[in-house]
């Protein structure tokens, strides 16, 4: 009879056991960012706490690009898991890059709305540059080929 109540308590341990809910890692999710206030604004700078499940079901990890584009190959290598592409980087990833898969989590930022802040540009009071003619004859840059900066000077010039 004891036999018969030793197997039956192992039986029950073992059953309860592999019921116990396991004690995973969180995730380690892996976001690609440009400007800090824009694509990740509670990643660098939000309140903890704003994330309820940050550190228990997942980690973040951010990885600084200069431009959208790059995120394209970090996204197809595996480098990162989210990007914040811009709307010149979406279809290219899409085109060229043959990523039919992507899903759309949110739109994070606009730019243009009437009523809220819209990006500017400025140049010196008593500096030379007055009027997009006045560029003409310099050299201007933007922070990568493809970006939504570089779309938007390319259109303007």
């Amino acid at each position: 009879m004891s036999k018969i109540l030793a197997c039956c308590a192992l039986f029950v341990t073992a059953v309860l056991c592999g019921l116990a809910p396991a004690c995973a890692e969180p995730v380690k999710l892996r976001i690609g960012w440009v400007v800090a206030g824009a694509d990740a604004p509670f990643q660098l700078f939000g309140p903890k706490g704003v994330a309820t499940h940050e550190n228990v079901t997942y980690t973040i990890e951010g990885t600084h690009f200069n431009g959208t584009p790059t995120m394209i190959t970090a996204l197809a290598t595996g480098e990162i898991d989210l990007a914040p592409l811009a709307y010149s980087s979406f279809p290219l990833a899409v085109q060229n890059g043959h990523m039919d898969d992507l899903k759309v989590i949110s739109d994070v930022f606009q730019d243009g709305v009437p009523g809220y802040y819209s990006n500017e540009f400025m140049v010196l009071k008593d500096g030379p540059i007055k009027t997009l003619q006045d560029l003409k004859g310099t050299v201007i840059a933007s922070n990568g080929a493809g970006s939504a900066v570089d779309i938007a000077m390319r259109s303007m010039l």
